[in-house]
């Protein structure tokens, strides 16, 4: 038997003729034009995803070339880890209002649920004038991490926590984001506190709705 008739059998079976054969040639067709339009289609959203990063990422450096050298570094390090632009653009949103426009126009055009995680810390932490601010800020990047959670889990975590970098740039953000109020008591180690706080709320929500991802395949960078 020639290697084509052996693979055409293994394809479809014992050798057909007739109506049959001709009717499982159509069907072969059009599994085949199903799975090419399917593959168009993951390109076309993959090149689409490519140009929203390459354009997320442009905002980002565009924050750093404000002389934001403290946040240089730790966004550089996140940004090794391939983790989402769009998941720095809201934490840096608090501080940097051009962030704060195209997260709130992604919330918006995904539908995507702001959260109440943290408000009970926010609520002890922080002054009413402060304080809505910083919920906004908190529900804004929750939401965004649950657009894209199995990225978030595989990319943000040493084993299930959220990592030093993101923790740190969160804090920076708050602190700087405070300095409006003149804060004389607000600690670094309170606001590094607070960001652990709500990143563990986070990976716990983004854990629980993708159970399959395993932490322990991620290892430090």
């Amino acid at each position: 038997m020639s290697e084509g008739n052996s693979h055409h059998e293994s394809l479809y079976g014992a050798p057909q003729t007739g109506e049959q054969a001709s009717e499982t040639q159509e069907q072969f067709s059009e599994r085949y034009k199903k799975a090419q339009a399917a593959i168009k289609q993951i390109q076309k959203e993959e090149t689409r995803k490519k140009q929203d990063d390459d354009a997320l990422a442009k905002l980002i450096v565009q924050f750093l070339g404000q002389g934001k050298t403290v946040y240089f570094l730790l966004i550089s390090r996140l940004i090794a880890k391939n983790i989402p632009s769009d998941f720095i653009l809201s934490i840096i949103a608090l501080v940097y209002v051009p962030a704060k426009q195209v997260i709130s126009k992604k919330i918006i055009e995904h539908q995507l649920q702001s959260s109440d995680v943290n408000q009970e810390e926010s609520s002890a932490l922080f002054q009413p004038e402060e304080k809505q601010e910083i919920d906004i800020w908190t529900a804004n990047i929750m939401s965004i991490s649950k657009k894209e959670s199995k990225r978030i889990l595989k990319t943000c975590t040493d084993s299930g926590q959220m990592c030093d970098e993101g923790i740190r740039l969160f804090s920076e953000i708050l602190r700087e984001y405070l300095e409006n109020f003149n804060h004389e008591n607000l600690r670094m180690d309170n606001l590094q506190s607070f960001g652990k706080a709500f990143f563990q709320k986070v990976i716990l929500h983004l854990t629980e709705e993708n159970k399959d991802i395993s932490f322990s395949q991620h290892h430090h960078e």
